[in-house]
């Protein structure tokens, strides 16, 4: 898996996630949230599982530009632009992509699911700590809580299934 797949992914888990809070309480509450987080210092975890996840020589050339997956996947949430702009702005995904990897970096791991569930708990609990450290009035707490873990649930389904993994099926 490209690394850019995976970085598509997990901003368009945190772009849903922005606009499922925006739903919950208004674009400019979401806005002050994220205002607060920017002081925010993603964990050394989520790091190191990247690092051991892709390598920067393991490079595979691709036709379409790795970029523009990435903000395809962002854009498909259509979310207002002022919430498109944390999105871009998170402060994990700044920190892979300003690392030596390259979205053209492919994982070094095919069939590591330990790694990957290691990785995925990682990105998760990256996505719903600063939702957990915020001071809302209960019940919107509870229910940002909730629907911000629901993102990166689905994250986590829609990568496993990416890597033809524990895919759901009919019950």
């Amino acid at each position: 898996m490209l690394l850019a797949d995976f970085l598509g992914e997990f901003l368009g888990a945190h772009a849903e996630a922005l606009g499922r809070l925006s739903s919950l309480m208004s674009d400019d509450i979401v806005v002050q949230l994220m205002e607060d987080e920017r002081t925010h210092t993603p964990s050394t975890e989520l790091k190191q599982l990247v690092d051991q996840v892709w390598n920067p020589k393991n490079t595979i050339l691709v036709s379409e530009s790795p970029y523009m997956t990435i903000e395809q996947w962002v854009r498909q949430h259509r979310i207002g632009k002022q919430l498109e702009f944390y999105v871009w702005a998170y402060p994990a995904y700044r920190m892979i992509i300003e690392s030596a990897l390259t979205p053209e970096s492919n994982s070094l791991l095919k069939h590591d699911d330990k790694k990957w569930d290691e990785l995925f708990a990682a990105c998760r609990n990256e996505g719903i700590e600063w939702i957990k450290s915020q001071k809302l009035d209960e019940p919107l707490h509870t229910a940002s809580l909730k629907s911000v873990d629901l993102s990166w649930v689905k994250f986590r389904a829609n990568m496993l299934k990416r890597l033809g993994r524990r895919t759901l099926s009919q019950v």
